[in-house]
């Protein structure tokens, strides 16, 4: 028998678009986060992003020339985030960025913040192989910014 367990909250905490795919495709996708549809980052990342309320969220970016997608492919230079359906094609990503994904990422930060300092108990998906050790210390740290209890599969 499974054990069931009450979350007041779930996320995606990458490190690709399978985790969003699938709270999406289980309508478990409550609300977006900046962190849904990205891929290619650390929990260090995370950390880092949560830290600094998303304050340079791809601030320095570049194109990946010759990777197509539904969208441009854009790379976090900071970070090396990487965003496969944000950013449309023909659009200039500088222009983009500043009148959209900015906007748009902050936003969702702040709803997503809000909740996570009103919830006791948040459950984590992920699509990650980092080792056991890693995933504890970014446990105990992250609940250092979010006091709650915090469940990661």
């Amino acid at each position: 028998m499974r054990e069931k367990i009450r979350v007041d909250l779930i996320m995606s905490v990458g490190s690709s678009c399978r985790a969003a795919r699938n709270l999406q495709d289980n309508s478990l996708r409550y609300l977006a986060s900046p962190l849904d549809w990205m891929c290619c980052y650390s929990l260090e990342t995370v950390l880092e992003l949560f830290q600094s309320g998303f304050e340079n969220f791809f601030a320095n970016r570049e194109r990946v020339p010759g990777r197509y997608y539904s969208h441009q492919h854009v790379r976090d230079l900071d970070t090396g985030m990487e965003s496969l359906h944000h950013f449309p094609h023909g659009a200039d990503i500088d222009a983009f960025y500043e009148s959209d994904f900015r906007p748009t990422a902050k936003r969702r930060f702040r709803a997503l913040d809000a909740l996570l300092k009103k919830s006791r108990h948040v459950l984590l998906l992920c699509n990650r192989d980092e080792p056991r050790e890693q995933v504890a210390d970014f446990l105990l740290r992250f609940s250092e910014l979010y006091p709650c209890k915090f469940t990661m599969i």
